[in-house]
């Protein structure tokens, strides 16, 4: 039990190291709609969507510029039984 609290213990405080970073800022953030909200993953007609994003800002001002990018990778699994009227999809998304 000891080693299950000292385990849990580093868990978090290394989960919460990470934590103090500042978010991701895109100024056309609606151009990946994971990343706009991770529940549309699945939601588009077509078999696999693959988005990216990158921002580059401030390059001639700062000696390290403000770069960023992101990514994702979404498809559609069907859900329910061949050949009927049921038509429900699981989105499932990776960023």
């Amino acid at each position: 039990m000891k080693h299950q609290f000292r385990l849990l213990l580093f868990t978090f405080l290394i989960a919460a190291q990470t934590g103090f970073a500042q978010d991701k800022h895109f100024s056309q953030f609606f151009a990946n709609p994971i990343t706009l909200n991770p529940a549309l993953s699945g939601a588009f007609d077509g078999r696999l969507r693959l988005a990216g994003i990158y921002r580059d800002q401030w390059r001639d001002q700062l000696s390290e510029p403000y770069v960023t990018f992101a990514g994702s990778l979404d498809m559609r699994v069907p859900v329910g039984k061949k050949g009927s009227n049921y038509k429900d999809a699981l989105g499932v998304g990776v960023l």
